[in-house]
């Protein structure tokens, strides 16, 4: 009993270590391959950490399913159960956090690094212009925004979600973080909190990648 509670221990040990590092680097790689991040340290390829985030849930799931054959359960068929049930939930959860940290990871390192500008295909698209003092319902200030918030501000709602405040002609708006959506009036839950700021660069069309001259024209 002794040699399998160690061996237990030791896999839900090495199995959370290798899931931190491997989900901190799948983030960052994610976001380097993705957004063109540049500050990004990537010390494993995509491949290599995704392997790793893998074996870090497996070794966890085995530990607990180790640990849990130890329980004092009469019953031939009650034990095989409770360890199969353990280890199915151990795994739904703990793939489950994984990612969700996965992409909280990806979203820090896109938001506190520098980005080369991407081309998206279709992004393009003719903007109609609003009459001066006149704010078209799509355009209008959203009222779960701060007033002291300022263009460039990071806020995270109740939810979770991560938002980005710009300028428009009714007021302020949130864009959805990393997509880059603007978000309906209304739609992020309120209170929102500060996180942070995001500083923009723009690229010269001869300096970015995947773009050459008169490809960023609107079509007539």
């Amino acid at each position: 009993m002794a040699w399998t509670t160690a061996i237990g221990g030791a896999l839900l040990v090495v199995g959370a270590a290798l899931l931190g590092v491997s989900v901190y680097q799948l983030g960052v790689t994610r976001a380097v391959c993705r957004w063109q991040v540049t500050g990004g340290r990537v010390r494993l390829g995509r491949f290599l950490a995704t392997v790793g985030v893998l074996s870090g849930v497996l070794a966890i799931t085995v530990g607990v399913g180790v640990l849990v054959s130890l329980a004092p359960i009469d019953g031939r068929l009650l034990r095989p159960v409770l360890i199969v049930a353990a280890s199915g939930v151990t795994l739904v959860v703990t793939g489950y956090i994984a990612a969700k940290v996965t992409d909280r990871v990806e979203l820090n390192t896109l938001i506190r690094t520098p980005a080369r500008f991407r081309r998206i295909v279709g992004s393009l698209t003719p903007v109609t212009p609003v009459e001066a003092g006149k704010a078209s319902p799509d355009l209008a200030a959203d009222s779960v925004i701060p007033p002291v918030a300022q263009p460039g501000w990071v806020y995270r709602d109740a939810r979770g979600g991560w938002f980005l405040v710009v300028g428009a002609s009714g007021g302020h708006r949130l864009v959805s973080l990393p997509d880059f959506h603007l978000t309906p009036v209304g739609a992020a839950q309120p209170p929102v909190t500060a996180v942070g700021s995001v500083e923009l660069a723009v690229w010269p069309l001869g300096q970015t990648p995947s773009v050459r001259e008169g490809e960023a024209s609107v079509p007539s």
